[in-house]
């Protein structure tokens, strides 16, 4: 064959490229497990963290798709359950990036910042223990805490969680979708939270009810006391939501609360809490042995509102 000829020069091209591609396959083959456990090497100290000596596979490519953008990688530990890392964009335009892990039964094992620039005392609060203790409380089927004062922030990582999630629910066969996020509480900066269930009455959403009697309660935050009027009224202060002045007139009877009068605050018209102040009906009939569920999202309104209904009870007790 004339080796001038179109023929030759195609049939020529046709074996270099069926060459150079065996060979790339073959180094392909050789290098692509490499690359993988220097990846795997690369995370897992972080997944450690949440199964120490566990036995991990990286099953990123089997599970992420195009509608889990926020995913960066998913870890299998063998008999435990999984791990994600994620990133999402919060109020810093830096970005962050964190983990959450979820045992096999839907519980979370865990959850913490990998790299995070948010504003220290807002955004940040996302990353903090506290909230990471929350997280901790929750399942696969719930959505992330809010932090009012830091919404921007977690409603981001909210977001990349749900993915999350929805990922980790089919590989456990765990039916339901995740649940939306509610909209966040003013009383926040200090890390109050919300959750998915939050409503604006006095019972508290689910999984955050109180376990504790107002004869119990740790309500020494909120500085409450009490001061005799009458025979059975008392008139009342707390400190509420930054520092803010609660006052409240409480009748009681008995060693019962009948009702809570003229309940106002410096912060009322700031948020969640203002539940309380339309309504603390929930108080009447309520004794020391009582215990009354806190607000969801108004952790120290409910803190200043029980405190003082606690030390109007203990005073009575003394009349």
């Amino acid at each position: 064959m004339d080796k001038n000829s179109s023929m030759y020069k195609t049939i020529l091209l046709a074996v270099v490229c069926s060459v150079a591609g065996a060979c790339l396959a073959a180094v392909n083959a050789v290098t692509k497990p490499i690359i993988t456990d220097n990846a795997l090497a690369a995370v897992k100290t972080t997944l450690n963290q949440f199964y120490p000596d566990g036995t991990f596979s990286d099953v990123t490519s089997k599970y992420v798709t195009k509608d889990t953008d926020l995913v960066d990688g998913v870890y299998e530990a063998e008999g435990k359950g999984y791990i994600f890392t994620l990133h999402n964009t919060g109020y810093s335009s830096s970005g962050f990036k964190f983990a959450i892990a979820f045992n096999n039964d839907g519980t979370i094992e865990g959850y913490m910042a990998l790299e995070q620039q948010e504003t220290s005392g807002k955004g940040s609060l996302a990353f903090d223990q506290d909230y990471a203790d929350e997280v901790k409380k929750l399942t696969s089927l719930d959505a992330m805490p809010l932090i009012s004062g830091a919404t921007i922030t977690t409603s981001a990582v909210g977001a990349a969680v749900k993915q999350a999630e929805t990922i980790f629910n089919s590989i456990a066969n765990i039916s339901g979708e995740p649940a939306s996020q509610a909209s966040a509480s003013a009383e926040a900066s200090s890390g109050a939270t919300t959750n998915s269930g939050a409503t604006s009455s006095a019972s508290a959403s689910s999984g955050a009810k109180t376990s504790d009697t107002l004869g119990t309660g740790d309500y020494a935050s909120a500085k409450a006391s009490c001061t005799a009027t009458s025979s059975g009224a008392f008139a009342c202060r707390a400190t509420g939501f930054d520092g803010a002045d609660v006052t409240a007139t409480i009748l009681v009877k008995d060693g019962a609360i009948t009702s809570i009068k003229d309940l106002t605050g410096k912060d009322n018209g700031d948020g969640m809490g203002d539940a309380w102040y339309s309504d603390a009906s929930v108080f009447n009939g309520a004794t020391l042995d009582s215990s009354i569920d806190a607000m969801s999202g108004a952790t120290f309104t409910s803190k200043a509102v029980k405190g003082m209904a606690a030390a109007a009870l203990k005073a009575a007790a003394q009349q």
